[in-house]
């Protein structure tokens, strides 16, 4: 004996097209860990750009001012300067505001250049300083989406 399953007369059969070329997309509550990693970088290089100026201000004897750093007092203030900025601008990232991800990625990339200047003197401070800002980059130009 088989039996059958008594389907209902007012039910008709529902035709799924299939899922072709669909994505899912993240909604925005997820978060994926470069956006924070990016604005925990973005902080941690902030404070060393701070505490860089700040050095070259207060403590010139820790540089190295052979040909490269003829102006270390305006170095200084430019390292200082654009190192408040990023721990400023870290608080807006890790906020996921849309006005702290554009400054981010302008102070990053401020910041990669004064760098680049300044490798000649202390390349191994330089490239990590370069480094990180291209993570940073990397966090904040390819997960735009996370940011309101």
């Amino acid at each position: 004996m088989s039996q059958q399953a008594q389907v209902p007369q007012d039910m008709k059969p529902v035709v799924v097209p299939e899922a072709r070329g669909t994505y899912l997309q993240a909604q925005p509550s997820e978060r994926h860990g470069w956006v924070t990693l990016a604005g925990v970088w973005f902080m941690v290089a902030g404070l060393w750009n701070f505490f860089g100026g700040w050095a070259a201000l207060v403590r010139k004897e820790y540089f190295n001012s052979a040909g490269l750093y003829q102006h270390l007092q305006a170095w200084g203030w430019a390292w200082l300067i654009i190192g408040a900025l990023q721990v400023l601008t870290a608080f807006a990232i890790l906020g996921r505001t849309q006005w702290g991800r554009w400054t981010g990625i302008v102070l990053a990339a401020c910041s990669m250049l004064l760098w680049f200047f300044a490798i000649g003197a202390y390349p191994l401070w330089g490239l990590a300083v370069i480094t990180l800002d291209a993570f940073i980059l990397y966090g904040l130009c390819a997960h735009g989406e996370e940011f309101a």
